[in-house]
């Protein structure tokens, strides 16, 4: 994991400072990642991934590609927002997507 954790600061084009002040550690603590003698925590890598659009499992494993697909981010983005939504509105809003699979359009559309 620490090649691929100075990969992924080299990419952003960031010291090891930068890097440790978005993620809220030492820059001691990001010095230790990349040398290997310690590895970051499970949320840190979460965060690690997030942060700079990396796929988490690469960076664990280094298995799958270094970028995050895009569909995934949006699927993430969509359940988080739809996580936001009261019951009601989580219900019309499956009402929705039922009705645009069924139909192949919106409910809203001109006919």
């Amino acid at each position: 994991m620490k090649d691929r954790i100075k990969q992924i600061r080299e990419a952003a084009g960031v010291s090891q400072s930068e890097f440790s002040q978005k993620l809220n550690v030492s820059q001691a603590a990001v010095a230790q990642w990349e040398k290997g003698v310690k590895v970051p925590s499970a949320s840190i890598v979460l965060l690690i991934a997030k942060e700079y659009g990396v796929n988490d499992k690469w960076l664990e494993s280094g298995d799958g590609d270094m970028k995050r697909d895009f569909r995934d981010v949006q699927r993430e983005i969509a359940l988080a927002m739809f996580q936001q939504l009261s019951d009601d509105d989580q219900k019309a809003v499956n009402d929705v997507l039922e009705y645009y699979i069924k139909y192949g359009k919106s409910p809203y559309s001109n006919p």
